[in-house]
């Protein structure tokens, strides 16, 4: 199994997550995962910094450049342009969740994904019709 570094994960950046946590669901989530792998903050390598990403991306990627069986998971568009630069493998949120799916982690996606873009998170309707389409749904 791979290990996968997230942007807002524990030992990367989980304070821009538990920042913005308006409930404990959140924070309470986070802290009871347990494939979340707490890695130490590696120093950003020039070959990163040079994108001028923000911290997370920047911690993400800087730790899965270095660790060839971790999948980075990132929504941003720049921080998965220099992932593909880098040759990082990557993962969006959207594709965890159905991931998730697949192995039967979760019932549906729609409900989810919905809860995400109320989140914050911008997924248009065609995203999430299209996700839940490759599921079955």
């Amino acid at each position: 199994m791979c290990r996968e570094a997230r942007s807002g994960a524990r030992g990367g950046r989980i304070s821009e997550v538990l920042a913005g946590a308006e409930d404990r669901r959140t924070i309470t989530t986070v802290r009871r995962t347990p494939w979340i792998e707490v890695i130490p903050a590696t120093e950003v390598p020039p070959t990163v910094a040079a994108w001028d990403l923000g911290a997370g991306e920047s911690a993400v990627l800087a730790a899965a450049a270095r660790s060839p069986d971790t999948i980075a998971v990132l929504d941003d568009l720049a921080g998965r342009r220099c992932a593909a630069a880098l040759r990082v493998p990557v993962i969006g949120t959207v594709g965890l969740v159905v991931r998730a799916r697949r192995r039967g982690l979760i019932p549906t996606v729609r409900p989810i994904l919905e809860e995400i873009r109320a989140a914050g998170l911008y997924l248009s309707d065609a995203l999430i019709d299209q996700a839940s389409r490759a599921v079955g749904e």
